[in-house]
């Protein structure tokens, strides 16, 4: 998308994903990103790094989501873009037992792969209802359209968030928002490798498999069909790494 004089808001900015994302929006013309981030030591160290505006924010949290975004209106005037961005993985792959990740770990992923996408579009939806125009972006997970073995809860909940931008396109794509999800794949690296030297069970993992064969490890993004369902869903490379 066009980026020239578009505000945008970014959760998880603080670094991976995120932090790129922001520098890859300020060099397409963006004239604002806001930088939240869990970490607000290093949203702020992002922000003075790149540029914007730094916040700390719980994206588990809908008053803090929504205090977040009312901080970006006062000091931009209005957010354009949502890049609803943060999450995270199990620190270790259970290949024996899909349930045996404990029930905090399922609430917490719960929270923030989902719940968060719903407190900040919330918060920024009547902005850009009354505008007639904006553009949510919800990073799922290849993992979202398939699945991430070893890790139900992360999968489970990747795929709650593909769902949820589904519905949220069907329901505001007439009024001028739009909505993609990003399907990124993982590069395993040396993962397997590791994992057989510690004596533990590898297994070829299922993300990638989808497209042409050599499309694994690439990020994918899954541009969501508008309220006409005689359009398809469209499954496509990311381009040039932005939106």
């Amino acid at each position: 998308m066009q980026m020239n004089d578009k505000i945008a808001f970014v959760t998880g900015a603080g670094r991976g994903i995120g932090r790129a994302v922001c520098r890859e929006l300020l060099q397409r013309g963006a004239a604002g990103v806001v930088i939240a981030d869990l970490d607000g030591a290093t949203a702020q160290a992002t922000a003075a790094e790149l540029g914007g505006l730094g916040l700390q924010c719980d994206v588990s949290d809908e008053a803090a989501v929504q205090a977040a975004v009312a901080a970006a209106i006062a000091h931009y005037g209005r957010v354009d873009v949502l890049l609803s961005n943060a999450g995270f993985g199990a620190t270790e792959l259970d290949l024996d037992d899909a349930l045996a990740e404990p029930n905090d770990l399922w609430t917490r992923m719960w929270q923030v792969h989902v719940m968060a996408h719903v407190y900040a579009s919330r918060a920024v939806l009547p902005g850009m209802l009354e505008r007639g125009q904006g553009y949510l972006v919800n990073v799922a997970s290849a993992a979202g359209l398939l699945c991430q073995v070893g890790d139900a809860a992360y999968s489970a909940t990747k795929h709650a968030a593909v769902g949820l931008a589904e519905s949220l396109a069907i329901t505001y794509g007439e009024r001028g928002i739009r909505v993609s999800v990003v399907s990124a794949v993982h590069r395993h690296g040396d993962h397997r490798s590791r994992r057989k030297a510690a004596g533990r069970r590898t297994c070829r993992p299922a993300l990638g498999r989808t497209g042409r064969h050599g499309d694994r490890g690439r990020a994918r993004a899954r541009v969501l069909p508008g309220p006409d369902p005689s359009r398809s869903t469209d499954v496509r490379p990311a381009q040039d790494g932005g939106l």
